[in-house]
């Protein structure tokens, strides 16, 4: 559940996204909540429907969400408040935070990032700087990732925020128990001249 008990030991929402997890995850199968922290697209689901629920608006069809909710994009409080709850709900169900699953769930699109990030072009510096805050928090998470083994958040890394991996460095150490080199290896190195060459005997 999603809501946090009173003083009076009552069980109540703190605002209505959580309320459309708990109301979307009650749709699921009995075996299917679980997979909200294991499978990304049933976590994407859960966004999507908070999107159609809360912040889609009314089309020509005459389709309408529950409670409309424009959001005013010139209210980067309001935007930064969106994406503290957001990032809660990663948190909760295990999920990297991600711009993209951020406009999935708000309907601001990656174009309105873009500019944003450029300041001056559709946004104020305010924007911006809130934007880099929560750019660093999606490194920060893949970072947390790669740190802790799983291979998806080094690819993360180097696919969206510049990181690459150093290429092994060896080491020549003497003594049982260390990594050896062939000779064949050592004679490569020489020829690249990565270590000194070796000294004629006396």
């Amino acid at each position: 559940m999603n809501t946090v008990k009173t003083a009076s030991g009552a069980e109540v929402y703190t605002n209505q996204i959580f309320a459309l997890c708990d109301e979307y995850i009650a749709t699921l199968e009995s075996d299917e909540p679980e997979k909200l922290m294991t499978r990304p697209p049933a976590f994407r689901g859960m966004l999507k429907y908070i999107y159609l629920n809360l912040f889609k608006p009314a089309d020509k069809r005459g389709y309408n969400n529950r409670q409309c909710n424009d959001l005013d994009y010139s209210d980067i409080q309001l935007l930064d408040d969106l994406w503290n709850t957001y990032s809660q709900l990663c948190s909760k169900y295990l999920q990297n935070p991600t711009l993209l699953n951020f406009s999935l769930m708000t309907g601001i699109s990656m174009d309105t990032f873009d500019s944003w990030r450029r300041e001056g072009r559709g946004g104020s510096c305010e924007h911006s700087r809130t934007l880099k805050r929560w750019y660093a928090e999606c490194e920060s998470a893949a970072l947390d990732s790669a740190v802790h083994g799983n291979p998806g958040g080094m690819f993360v890394l180097k696919a969206c925020f510049g990181y690459s991996e150093q290429p092994q460095r060896i080491e020549l150490v003497e003594g049982s128990g260390t990594p050896q080199v062939s000779m064949q290896e050592l004679d490569e190195l020489r020829k690249q001249h990565l270590i000194a060459p070796e000294k004629p005997e006396i």
